[in-house]
């Protein structure tokens, strides 16, 4: 990690940035910390672009002034929502004279994995292996195998990147939000097989699958810790009002 990373979380009712830096060889410190409410999104777009913009443009300047510094380099997560999973096949024949498995063969495979139909309105994220075929023997090790590609809605681009514009800033990288947290909550020895995460938000629950260091499936349910259905009655200055 470099000296000071933001972290752009897009989260279904809030916009969080946090500032981190590296602490000793393990450990991360988060030197500052921006959070802003917001309308959220639902099926896949944001309910207003504008104060998702406003939101996300506060949430950096509470952060920065938190922690005295200048933003420099952003990582956005990208929700389950704005994301689609591509499990791809690919394939490469061992050239060497030797007959073995050589770096040759594994550019091959990866270099085939990257050629895939992708979803229109969509760009690729991350490209990520599942597992490896060698005759019939499945195995952990290359050279043929399936890999998982996740990708985003160009449309969710353009708006963190309109927001960001605002700031002078542009992202570095864009990282899958069901993938990272999968990886840093669920132990190594555990996704092994296969492993669920459950992460509900406020209003959307997503449902994800991770099998060693990839995710094989993620579904997004419409519900979240919000329950929307429910009507409350407030008592303001002697009138009961419906909210």
């Amino acid at each position: 990690m470099k000296q000071n990373t933001a972290i752009l979380d897009i989260g279904s009712s809030k916009v969080i940035c946090l500032i981190c830096s590296a602490q000793g060889r393990d450990s991360i410190t988060v030197r500052g910390a921006g959070v802003k409410e917001y309308p959220g999104f639902e099926n896949g777009r944001f309910i207003d672009e504008q104060l998702f913009s406003s939101a996300v443009v506060d949430a950096i300047a509470m952060a920065e002034g938190e922690a005295k510094v200048r933003i420099r380099d952003l990582s956005v997560g990208v929700p389950a929502s704005f994301s689609k999973l591509v499990l791809h096949e690919g394939s490469a024949g061992v050239k060497s004279r030797t007959g073995r498995i050589n770096g040759d063969t594994i550019d091959d495979l990866i270099n085939d994995s990257l050629t895939f139909e992708q979803p229109e309105g969509y760009e690729l994220m991350h490209s990520t292996p599942v597992e490896f075929k060698i005759g019939e023997t499945v195995t952990a090790d290359p050279p043929l195998g399936q890999a998982a590609k996740e990708v985003m809605q160009t449309g969710f681009r353009a708006a963190v990147s309109d927001a960001l514009s605002r700031t002078n800033l542009e992202a570095d990288m864009y990282i899958s939000v069901p993938l990272s947290a999968s990886l840093f909550v669920i132990p190594e020895e555990e996704r092994t097989d296969c492993a669920v995460l459950i992460d509900v938000g406020a209003r959307q629950t997503d449902v994800s699958f991770i099998r060693g260091s990839a995710l094989i499936a993620c579904e997004t349910l419409g519900i979240g810790g919000v329950f929307r259905g429910l009507r409350t009655i407030r008592v303001l200055d002697g009138f009961a009002r419906d909210m």
